[in-house]
């Protein structure tokens, strides 16, 4: 059934696997390609992003916008910044940043 979704939808409808095994239907919009493009631009417009904010700007789940920064970053378009490990005052609250 999903095979035939891109003949009958407009914007045609496709289907891909992420790394976490979970299967998503998506609109050409949110291709690898076409999310790495908004994510990039973003960030050379606006700074660093945390996964959150994106996830907000994105007006999707923030654990589908992690697979898809993940997506982008193993392509070499982002590269991430985290916080240093371990549990102290300074590191609480504190998200990955991403950069392009």
């Amino acid at each position: 059934m999903l095979s035939f979704l891109p003949r009958y939808t407009h914007p045609p409808i496709q289907t891909r696997v992420l790394s976490s095994g979970l299967r998503v239907v998506y609109t050409p919009a949110y291709s690898t390609r076409e999310f790495a493009n908004r994510l990039i631009g973003s960030i050379m417009e606006e700074g660093p992003k945390t996964t959150t904010r994106i996830a907000y700007a994105e007006r999707l789940p923030v654990g589908l916008v992690d697979e898809l920064v993940r997506e982008v970053e193993e392509r070499g378009d982002v590269c991430r910044d985290e916080p240093m490990s371990g549990m102290s005052e300074a590191s609480l609250g504190v998200e990955t940043q991403w950069w392009a």
